[in-house]
């Protein structure tokens, strides 16, 4: 049941030859250097923030850590192939066939995203979600 969902909602968002041109140079942006914002924010507040923006830094890299080595021993006890390895859909951006969940990209922006939620100001984390 949740292969089908996984594989309806897949679908709904995978890019085919058809697509505009620049949707799919949107969808590899975001894909590949939206995620650049975590560690340019956290150098920024590092570096120009207050002491207790500088505590945030911390706790986020803290609570990276953590959700990282969950995700890790989560795509290891619950391998899945990416859609690409099994000949699904189309795929316009070299990636490497690991298992594609749970995403290293989606994990790191929603903890940083709960992070802000919790530690800092509702709104920067409502941003990120």
């Amino acid at each position: 049941m949740l292969e089908n969902l996984n594989l309806s909602l897949f679908s709904l968002i995978n890019a085919t030859p058809d697509s505009a041109p620049w949707m799919i140079s949107l969808a590899i942006f975001i894909a590949k250097d939206l995620i650049t914002v975590v560690p340019l924010l956290a150098v920024v507040l590092w570096l120009w923030g207050l002491t207790a923006q500088r505590q945030l830094v911390i706790k986020i890299a803290i609570a990276l850590a953590v959700s990282l080595f969950v995700s890790w021993t989560m795509g290891h006890l619950f391998p899945h192939d990416r859609p690409f390895v099994e000949n699904i859909g189309y795929n316009f951006l070299h990636h490497a066939a690991d298992d594609s969940f749970p995403s290293d990209h989606g994990t790191v922006i929603f903890t940083f995203a709960l992070a802000f939620l919790c530690w800092h100001r509702l709104w920067s984390g409502s941003l990120l979600m």
